[in-house]
C-alpha cells in the first residue's frame, strides 16, 4: 500500500533538483506533532517568481509517477493568502489521503512561517535557509486583540438579541443562523483570546487542542442544539458566558 512517505518521498525528490524551486517543507498536522491515521499531506513550496507553474508541473509528474491523479481542486485566484494552491486526490488512496500543495513566489512577505500560528516547519530542503520562523510581534499582535475586543463589545451589545427575536418570530431557521454567527463565533473568538491569543483568529477548529479541557466540555453541548425548544436555553447560556469574558478580557486588554 502506498504511504504518505512513498508521497512526500517522491515528490521531494522532484522538485529539489530543480532551478528556480527553493525549498519545501511539510505543514499542517506534522508541524504541530499531530499526524494520525487520517492525517492529510500540506505542503509549501518557495519558488524564483517566475517558477510558480513549473514547480506545479513537476508536482504533479512525481505523483503520476506513485499513483493516477484521481481529482485536483485549484484554489481560485487571486486567492486570500496570495498563493497559487491545489488540492490533489489519487487514485486507490483514502479519501483523507488528500495532497495540499501551496507555491509562493519568493517574492512573497507571508510564507506562513510564523511558528506561533502555523507550528514548527518539517523541513524537506532548503536551499537559501529561506525556511527562518520570523520573530512574533506580540506587542502589536496585543493591540490588535484590544481592537478587536472592543469591537466585539458593540456588536455583542447590539445585535445579540437577533437569535431569540427570530424565535419569537417563529422563525427558526433564521435563529439558528443568528445564534451560530452572532453568539458561537464571537464566544469561540473570546476563548482563543483567552487561552490561545496568538490564534484568536482560527475560529472552531483545534480547539481540542487549544483550549483546556473543561472548556471544551463545556462548549461543545453549546454547539450542538437539539431542536428550537433548546435554542433559548443555550443562547441564554451563551450570553453569559460570553458577558463574564468580555469582563475578564478587558482587563487584560485595555
Amino acid at each position: 500500500m502506498i504511504t504518505r512517505t512513498d508521497i512526500i518521498t517522491a515528490v521531494t525528490a522532484a522538485l529539489e533538483p530543480q532551478d528556480g524551486v527553493l525549498a519545501m517543507w511539510e505543514a499542517g498536522s506534522a508541524a504541530f506533532g499531530r499526524l494520525d491515521t487520517y492525517s492529510d499531506i500540506d505542503l509549501l513550496v518557495v519558488v524564483e517568481d517566475d517558477r510558480v507553474q513549473a514547480a506545479f508541473d513537476y508536482f504533479e509528474a512525481a505523483l503520476i509517477g506513485v499513483a493516477a491523479i484521481e481529482d485536483v481542486y485549484v484554489l481560485p485566484q487571486p486567492s486570500w493568502h496570495g498563493h497559487e494552491q491545489k488540492f490533489y486526490r489519487l487514485n486507490g488512496m483514502p479519501e483523507w489521503l488528500m495532497i495540499d500543495l501551496a507555491v509562493m513566489k519568493i517574492s512573497s512577505e507571508n510564507k506562513f512561517l510564523t511558528a506561533e500560528l502555523h507550528g514548527e516547519p518539517q523541513v524537506l530542503f532548503d536551499k537559501q535557509s529561506i525556511i527562518q520562523p520570523p520573530a512574533f510581534d506580540w506587542a502589536a499582535h496585543e493591540q490588535r486583540i484590544g481592537a478587536r475586543l472592543a469591537d466585539l463589545q458593540g456588536f455583542i451589545r447590539l445585535l445579540s438579541h437577533l437569535p431569540q427575536k427570530e424565535l419569537d418570530r417563529g422563525r427558526p431557521l433564521d435563529a439558528m443562523s443568528f445564534y451560530q454567527g452572532l453568539l458561537l463565533r464571537p464566544l469561540v473568538e473570546l476563548l482563543r483570546m483567552k487561552y490561545d491569543p496568538a490564534r484568536y483568529t482560527f475560529g472552531m477548529r483545534y480547539l481540542e487542542f487549544d483550549l483546556p479541557a473543561h472548556e471544551v466540555e463545556r462548549l461543545q453541548p453549546l454547539v450542538f442544539v437539539g431542536d428550537e425548544q433548546d435554542l433559548p436555553k443555550k443562547i441564554l447560556l451563551v450570553h453569559r458566558w460570553i458577558e463574564t469574558l468580555l469582563a475578564d478580557l478587558s482587563q487584560t486588554y485595555t
